[in-house]
């Protein structure tokens, strides 16, 4: 039984594609983040059928003191509307360990902020993140990036 769940969770894992229509990072020169500085990210969407997977991507070192931090993310669209919205990143779990992979004195993490979506419009999206926390800087981010993921089957 646990053979025929394998073979499945594979066949459905080989079956889909994957396109990266963006995935960038911004980089601070001082391991902080200012609550000053928004950072911008630009995609074109041209297939509004096809499903798409949103990621926040976090790099922060082992001092970073916080299990959590909490983003401003507004997402322009197309047409010059904006929403914005308060997201709270879980950096660990409830013992503290990190929840990215460390790599010497860097945590990587890829945060889902939204999974399996459409897009409703095509055309120029722009997603803006600010740190919302009570710090500022917030100290030993390294590098906050964004990432979007088509999905085909």
């Amino acid at each position: 039984m646990k053979l025929a769940h394998l073979l499945i969770l594979l066949t459905v894992i080989t079956s889909c594609n994957s396109d990266v229509v963006v995935s960038s990072y911004h980089s601070f020169e001082n391991p902080s983040w200012p609550a000053k500085d928004t950072i911008h990210f630009n995609f074109n969407i041209t297939n509004t059928s096809a499903l798409y997977t949103a990621n926040v991507m976090l790099r922060h070192t082992p001092s970073y003191p916080y299990d959590n931090m909490y983003v401003f993310l507004t997402t322009v669209y197309p047409q010059g509307q904006s929403k914005t919205d308060t997201v709270n990143l879980l950096l660990a779990d409830a013992k503290g360990i990190w929840l990215g992979s460390g790599m010497g004195d860097l945590y990587d993490l890829k945060i889902p902020l939204k999974r399996q979506f459409r897009f409703s419009k095509a055309g120029t999206y722009k997603i803006q993140l600010v740190q919302a926390m009570d710090i500022d800087p917030l100290p030993e981010i390294v590098d906050v990036g964004f990432e979007l993921v088509k999905i085909s089957e």
